[in-house]
């Protein structure tokens, strides 16, 4: 027997040094490359299979060669026995278990990635292009459309690979990824469908009036370099002018007294400002970069306030950028 695999020292030397060389690959990280889950799977499954080879020649070498005990280690040149050869099985056991666990948690952690597209695909599903919330916060507003476009991709990228995934390990998952992948294809393809149907439905506000002289203080306001409004390519006044009134109080506390029961007693000096101006709301049209989008500017003029407070001049005290609009939308000045 012992003839039939050669010198059990060199054949252990050998299984010892192909082990010292096999090292299983991280698990890839989120976002996953392409390919790159499938990449991982084949090499854990080829370093898996390599230590359970070894394990059964060393089981072999156990059961037929002379491996009596010594007190040397084989790293002090002293020849391989039963001891080693009982505690590289073993860590090879564990090494293999580590592999399984590791490839059982990061399957689950997929399937728990995938649960949570479908949960994303609901509240996708539930936009309505008509819906103003939906067009303001969804499809239409800055940004919007490039940031959810990347993450409905995303989405099919990440099913994609859970899916795939099943398909190399062959087994059946716990949810029908097909056809969620299916779902994630289309939802991408009926977002930028719906996006358009939101965009053709934007026009400007109805005018609340068309008063020529409030549209003199809007773009004059408006013109003002402080407050970096770019081209108008139309102006809607869109609220009536409203007189409005309010007072406040500011008080400077000065000495902090502490009686003799416990009880605090403060004091200082109140100081009261009484506020009074003239506000109203219009929209404008105005191109940003290549696309155009709906502001609402409100404008105020105050005869009171404050010491700070910017008194007997027009003043934008709030611009806000909301929808896309498109240009042919817009309509004439």
């Amino acid at each position: 027997m012992l003839a039939s695999i050669g010198d059990p020292q060199a054949a252990l030397a050998a299984i010892f040094a192909h082990q010292s060389t096999l090292r299983p690959p991280p698990p890839p990280a989120f976002p996953y490359e392409e390919g790159s889950v499938d990449a991982w799977v084949r090499d854990i499954a080829r370093v898996r299979q390599a230590m359970v080879d070894d394990h059964g020649k060393l089981q072999s070498l156990a059961d037929s060669a002379w491996l009596p005990l010594n007190r040397g280690t084989p790293e002090s040149g002293a020849p391989y026995d039963a001891q080693d050869v009982g505690m590289l099985q073993g860590a090879l056991v564990r090494e293999v278990g580590v592999i399984d666990e590791n490839f059982t948690t990061f399957r689950n952690n997929l399937d728990a990635q995938a649960a949570d597209v479908a949960r994303q695909l609901d509240f996708y599903d539930s936009l309505d292009p008509l819906d103003d919330h939906a067009r303001a916060n969804s499809f239409l507003g800055a940004g919007q459309a490039a940031e959810n476009r990347a993450r409905l991709d995303g989405f099919v990228s990440l099913v994609e690979t859970v899916a795939g995934l099943d398909r190399l390990t062959g087994r059946t998952p716990p949810a029908d990824h097909e056809a969620l992948l299916r779902r994630a294809r289309d939802m991408r393809a009926s977002y930028d469908t719906r996006r358009a149907e939101a965009l053709a439905t934007v026009r400007m506000p109805e005018p609340a009036t068309d008063d020529p002289e409030l549209v003199r203080i809007a773009r004059e306001t408006l013109a003002d370099p402080a407050y970096d409004v770019g081209d108008i390519l139309r102006l809607v006044i869109n609220s009536d002018v409203r007189d409005l009134e309010k007072r406040t109080s500011e008080i400077d506390i000065d000495d902090v007294d502490v009686g003799a029961g416990g009880d605090l007693t403060l004091s200082g000096t109140e100081t009261s400002w009484t506020y009074r101006w003239k506000q109203y709301q219009v929209a404008t049209a105005e191109p940003v970069g290549d696309t155009h989008y709906i502001f609402y500017n409100t404008l105020k003029y105050y005869t009171a306030g404050a010491d700070t407070t910017p008194l007997n001049r027009w003043i934008v005290a709030n611009r806000i950028q909301t929808v896309e609009i498109p240009r042919e939308n817009i309509g004439p000045e």
